[in-house]
């Protein structure tokens, strides 16, 4: 794992992983979406929500952005290790229709 200025993330290969902290807000967001601008050859994104406590709408908004310019229904991007709040979120949302949660 790489610890980059903006955020924690691991590459291998064409997948980077990105490890969100405890609150995933719109400071967190910028910092995530500064370090992705950044790296090229990536087919797959992981976000990895392990110790993510609290999620806020702006970066819910981001997360759709994201897939959009991704390719929609193209867009390879995991949601792994959600816990029970935030699944709940992503299911009100209908985020789980989106985005593959592990």
């Amino acid at each position: 794992m790489m610890k980059d200025e903006s955020c924690s993330l691991e590459r291998t290969g064409d997948a980077l992983i990105i490890f969100i902290d405890d609150v995933f807000d719109h400071a967190q967001r910028k910092r995530i979406q500064k370090t992705c601008e950044k790296q090229t050859g990536i087919d797959k994104y992981i976000l990895d929500f392990k110790h993510v406590t609290r999620i806020e709408s702006s970066t819910l908004g981001w997360m759709l952005f994201l897939r959009v310019r991704l390719g929609e229904d193209k867009a390879n991007i995991t949601l792994r290790n959600v816990n029970k709040l935030i699944l709940e979120i992503f299911r009100m949302t209908k985020f789980h229709e989106l985005f593959k949660i592990e």
